[in-house]
């Protein structure tokens, strides 16, 4: 497989976590987000083939024992949250993608018919009466971050190419599942 060094999404992981750690900087009082809470992974996740193409090169970068642990932590996990999850901990969290790097921060969903913008949070943060920030330097614009995602996938797509491992993995909207991800990486060698 080739490098995934110019994959754009690894631009998109920095920054998402980058402004993470500022709104955390800021609001940490008041957020509950740290290891060990996985209350934003409760449901299964399918990600854009650039995503999953950096958890691939995550996953193959690793010694065969890693590998084969990782693979068993795999096979003794639940279902019903993010494929990826053991222990309430995330196990390609170096790679995770992009919408993992920005849940429990304040996220704003804009209409932009109706010319509304809607800010929610995890619902264990902003509680006792604090409220959510207004600023938007201080969330995420999730209409904007879906964009560039977008954006970031074409250009995947057209400069390195998804690779012949995953395409198979690939759903109706051109996503691919985390657990069809997960079940794959189990299988090589």
């Amino acid at each position: 497989m080739d490098s995934q060094k110019d994959n754009p999404f690894r631009s998109l992981q920095t920054n998402a976590s980058g402004l993470f750690s500022r709104i955390m900087a800021r609001y940490g009082s008041e957020m509950k987000c740290a290891s060990g809470c996985a209350s934003c992974c409760n449901a299964e996740f399918s990600v854009y083939p650039g995503e999953a193409a950096l958890i691939l090169e995550d996953f193959l970068s690793l010694d065969p024992a890693a590998r084969k642990a990782l693979i068993g932590a795999w096979k003794n996990s639940r279902g019903g949250h993010c494929a990826f999850l053991v222990d309430q901990r995330c196990t390609t969290y170096a790679s995770r993608p992009v919408i993992c790097r920005t849940q429990g921060a304040p996220l704003c969903t804009s209409d932009e018919l109706a010319r509304t913008k809607k800010i929610t949070a995890c619902p264990l943060n902003f509680n006792e009466g604090r409220s959510i920030p207004s600023k938007p330097e201080h969330w995420f614009e999730l209409n904007r971050l879906t964009e560039l995602q977008s954006v970031a996938e074409q250009f995947f797509e057209k400069t390195i190419g998804i690779p012949e491992t995953l395409q198979p993995l690939l759903d109706g909207d051109k996503r691919i599942p985390l657990r069809h991800l997960r079940d794959l990486l189990a299988r090589l060698p």
